[in-house]
């Protein structure tokens, strides 16, 4: 369930306003990353976010995204503080622009549903075994199964316990991605739920999970729904049914991980030239990605500029190519075509 692109500094958005930046280790920001800007220019965004390149994080999340919604166009705008570029923070701001396309979700749901105890005692300690397989480097994966299994061994092995786990608590892990009112719960359930043995029964689920209130359950629902779209491809008998453009929504959503989950998603189920999927990368869509692709920082950028390639109809090693020389404007400008069209 750890992202592993982004940290959020939740306790610089909560620290003391008064106290020394110093004293409360709040880290510097080395660049501002805009994207929904269509009318609102980037000079009148950071003017009214008050903020540049060298500055220290706001101290308050809430107050920075309140002066960007008091421009007239904004309807709401999000940022979201990741780690890190030469040890320095970058700031996404995300605009929501009044009449534009939008992703909306639903409100946090209030219910009393929570995880049976063996499930929350089984995902800790999987969080745990995780955890110490990262530290020892990257952990692959594989997702042809229709559901995550590491290439480290020892976390694969433990993958390998979900399916019984989940059969056995099928019911309750719909109850709480659907009621519950905690949002960790209702991430766990999102994490666990493509594990089902009959995986056609459970996409309804984490297609509605994809508007969940809370960014990382809808962040596990987007690599769930991935790995089941990868298993209706290589095996029809699944019955499993999952849309491409339920990810191509998202891209014109606020929040950063939504965006960046959603061009990861799409980029592996274009990895075969899926025609359908790239004749719906137009306009709006399009011009999101555009915007991600000149990110400064190349993990972030990487998947909307392939997709970008993928779209204009390039081949595969003129977009690797490009990429590898830094020569981002090639592959931009044939994209850039597209929208005039």
């Amino acid at each position: 369930m750890r992202n592993p692109l982004i940290l959020l500094i939740l306790a610089v958005f909560v620290a003391d306003a008064q106290a020394p930046p110093e004293a409360i280790g709040i880290p510097r920001i080395g660049s501002i990353e805009f994207y929904g800007l269509r009318q609102v220019t980037p000079q009148l965004a950071r003017q009214a976010l008050s903020l540049s390149e060298g500055s220290r994080l706001p101290s308050s999340k809430g107050d920075a995204e309140d002066r960007l919604a008091d421009i007239k166009q904004v309807a709401a705008a999000r940022i979201e503080a990741v780690c890190c570029e030469n040890g320095a923070i970058i700031l996404y701001v995300g605009i929501e622009e009044r009449g534009q396309p939008r992703y909306d979700v639903r409100p946090a749901p209030g219910g009393a549903a929570e995880l049976p105890v063996a499930v929350r005692t089984a995902y800790e300690a999987f969080q745990n075994v995780l955890h110490k397989a990262e530290l020892r480097g990257p952990v692959g994966e594989d997702l042809t199964a229709g559901h995550p299994l590491s290439r480290d061994p020892a976390v694969r092995s433990f993958q390998g316990s979900f399916p019984a786990l989940v059969a056995e608590n099928l019911q309750d892990l719909r109850d709480v991605l659907r009621d519950s009112g905690d949002e960790y719960q209702r991430a766990v359930a999102a994490d666990l739920l493509p594990y089902a043995v009959n995986k056609n029964e459970i996409v309804d689920n984490l297609r509605e999970a994809l508007t969940d209130n809370d960014p990382l359950v809808r962040s596990n629902a987007v690599h769930g729904l991935t790995a089941l779209a990868l298993l209706e491809r290589s095996d029809a008998g699944s019955r499993v049914r999952v849309s491409p453009t339920w990810f191509i929504d998202m891209l014109q959503s606020v929040t950063w991980t939504d965006r960046t989950k959603a061009a990861w998603a799409l980029e592996m189920l274009t990895d075969d030239r899926d025609i359908f999927t790239l004749s719906r990368l137009r306009g709006p869509a399009l011009e999101a990605l555009l915007e991600m692709a000149v990110w400064k920082n190349k993990a972030h950028a990487q998947s909307a500029f392939v997709l970008l390639g993928r779209a204009a109809g390039l081949d595969e090693s003129a977009i690797q190519t490009a990429w590898t020389r830094g020569d981002r404007q090639t592959v931009l400008a044939a994209a850039a075509k597209l929208v005039a069209r």
